[in-house]
């Protein structure tokens, strides 16, 4: 059976959008409120895991960033001792690493060099001697491998840091120590940049008591005194945060104190085949909840995770969100059907007029589609354009494609086989063709040295190989030049410069053509076989055109210019050159370039002409 598009629209996209917003209708207040809620929790997961990667990479960066400079150190590339190279080193280092705002190398001679971004110049002192046997002595003797210590506050920056330390060994055999200092406010810069669909708010702590990075979280100079110089989380601005240490893990399935209960349904599963469930006892995250208004059921969904290797105490990556924020997406939905039913009944009076509008154009394009199919080329008519952007295209690249064939077709009664392209150019713009002419112009001939030779040292597929590499680079700089090629020889090339196009530097720039032939024999090979050529140019009057049968034609130059060009590609041999050029050529191009070798009087010609060459002679 077969049945038209119109109808096909308006049952398939009617009928079909019809049955869809029905079932959605009467199972989606089933399953939606579920899904919404087990996506909201699974969003919330994935944001933990953003956070973790971005801060992972931070501190991986300044890690890399260490082990380079560790080797650069031991390796001797870079001498602690060389203060401008230090300087430049750090400097360097510093810029691949944005998050790294000091470094400093400490050697066991008690001498410190710093580096800081806010002061990028190197700055040169001494350990202090109770500093010392206190803290670096003990870590010369003993650190083998870089580790990152517990945050401290830096006067200088106003700030609390981290500090990667990574120890070396220099060359002349002191031990050293880089230390890479990274501000936590960049942590927290990192958590405000991040956006999220649901309202949620990240978190970083260090350990669980203190307060590592937050996106509110700014410098304070009250916390300098303190062994640990983060704000603690019970005592924290955010009250949701500091009520963080009395959360209640969720162990199993939440269950809901009344019917307008929306909270998100969290629980571990062995049914891993359960899609619309969030499992959250891993080995990665724990899923806690926090009572902040018993009488308001205000409650607060924590999810984090634990980054180990970075600090000397666990780093926690959490967010949090309020459970009953999510009856927000349920009005969306309750919105989103009541909108459905009045799209019902819109959809099916839209699939007729759709049907066909669309129809139109389609059975339009089918039917001038049939009518090339059938032969029938030149009566084909163009597709009128659709309002429809799809259908324009198609109509657009139906009409391009229709005018290509009918250009194809032209070319084909109109060129035969294969012509110059200048001469298709000129002939395309000429209705009726190219009309023979005369002219002055030059004939460029060359012909490949010792070829009958090589073709018998050669298989028959080689040879045509070593031609097809060698002609392309020929034409290439023939056509270069403004010269068409209007014939193959055999293994010769004869090319012509003025016609059927003027040039009034033809002369010159088939001097400059054949000089750059011989450089490309010269230095190139082809298909692997070095070869040799000889060229001979002239300049004369000449007749060219379209030579042929009615049914096959070939453009093709003729006359005494053409003969007098072959003769000095030839007379090449007598002379041991490899290019002749006519004085009528050198008159008219005045290249410094040739040389004068003498007269001759060619074969056919009673006048002695006047040969020159280029300098130095390649002897054949």
């Amino acid at each position: 059976m077969r049945i038209s598009i119109r109808t096909l629209l308006l049952f398939g996209f009617g009928g079909l959008t019809l049955v869809g917003i029905g079932i959605i209708l009467s199972l989606g207040f089933v399953t939606a409120t579920r899904n919404t809620f087990s996506l909201y929790a699974q969003m919330s997961k994935d944001f933990i895991d953003t956070i973790s990667d971005e801060v992972e990479a931070e501190f991986n960066l300044v890690q890399t960033q260490g082990e380079w400079m560790r080797q650069a150190f031991e390796s001797g590339r870079i001498q602690v001792d060389d203060y401008n190279a230090l300087e430049d080193f750090l400097d360097g280092s510093m810029a691949a690493t944005p998050a790294v705002m000091g470094t400093v190398l400490v050697t066991d001679d008690k001498r410190q060099r710093r580096f800081a971004r806010q002061f990028p110049h190197l700055v040169l002192s001494n350990v202090p001697e109770k500093e010392y046997d206190r803290e670096w002595k003990v870590q010369f003797q003993s650190a083998q491998k870089a580790a990152w210590s517990q945050p401290v506050w830096i006067e200088e920056l106003q700030e609390t840091v981290l500090n990667l330390r990574t120890p070396l060994t220099l060359p002349d055999g002191r031990r050293a120590m880089i230390i890479q200092v990274v501000t936590v406010s960049k942590l927290s810069e990192i958590l405000g940049s991040l956006d999220f669909e649901f309202d949620s708010s990240p978190f970083i702590l260090y350990g669980s008591e203190y307060v590592l990075a937050h996106p509110k979280m700014h410098a304070d100079p009250a916390l300098r005194d303190q062994a640990i110089p983060l704000p603690r989380v019970a005592d924290y601005s955010d009250p949701i945060l500091a009520k963080f240490e009395t959360r209640q893990p969720l162990d199993g399935m939440s269950k809901p104190r009344g019917p307008n209960d929306k909270r998100v349904e969290l629980r571990q599963s062995k049914n891993q085949k359960d899609e619309n469930v969030i499992f959250v006892n891993d080995q990665n995250y724990e899923v806690s909840i926090v009572d902040v208004d018993s009488q308001n059921e205000q409650e607060y969904v924590f999810i984090h995770r634990v980054i180990n290797g970075y600090s000397d105490r666990p780093i926690v990556v959490g967010a949090y969100f309020n459970n009953q924020s999510t009856n927000r997406e349920i009005r969306r939905l309750i919105g989103s059907f009541a909108v459905s039913l009045g799209v019902l009944v819109i959809t099916v009076g839209g699939a007729l007029f759709i049907g066909r509008r669309v129809g139109r154009p389609i059975m339009q394009l089918a039917a001038a589609a049939q009518k090339l199919r059938d032969g029938h080329l030149n009566d084909v008519p163009h597709v009128n354009p659709s309002r429809i952007l799809e259908l324009r295209a198609a109509a657009k690249a139906f009409n391009a494609m229709l005018n290509g064939l009918r250009e194809q077709e032209r070319m084909r009664n109109l060129f035969g086989k294969m012509v110059p392209r200048r001469v298709a150019e000129q002939m395309l713009n000429s209705p009726a063709g190219l009309a023979p002419q005369s002219a002055t112009a030059t004939v460029l001939f060359c012909d490949i040295k010792d070829f009958t030779a090589l073709s018998e040292m050669s298989q028959p597929v080689e040879i045509i190989d070593i031609l097809n590499a060698y002609f392309t680079k020929m034409v290439s700089i023939i056509e270069a030049h403004n010269g068409i090629i209007t014939q193959f020889q055999g293994d010769a090339i004869l090319a012509v410069f003025n016609v059927p196009l003027p040039d009034e530097k033809h002369a010159e720039n088939a001097i400059r053509a054949a000089l750059e032939m011989l450089e490309a024999v010269r230095t190139e090979t082809f298909c692997g076989k070095k070869l040799a050529c000889r060229i001979g140019v002239n300049t004369g009057p000449l007749v060219a055109g379209n030579v042929g049968a009615d049914s096959r034609m070939n453009y093709t130059v003729h006359g005494d210019a053409v003969n007098t060009a072959s003769r000095l590609e030839q007379l090449n041999k007598d002379h041991g050159t490899v290019l002749l050029v006519s004085e009528t050529t050198q008159d008219l191009a005045q290249m410094p370039d040739l040389t004068e070798i003498g007269s001759v009087t060619l074969r056919g010609k009673q006048k002695p002409v006047r040969i020159y060459t280029n300098a130095p002679q390649e002897r054949t």
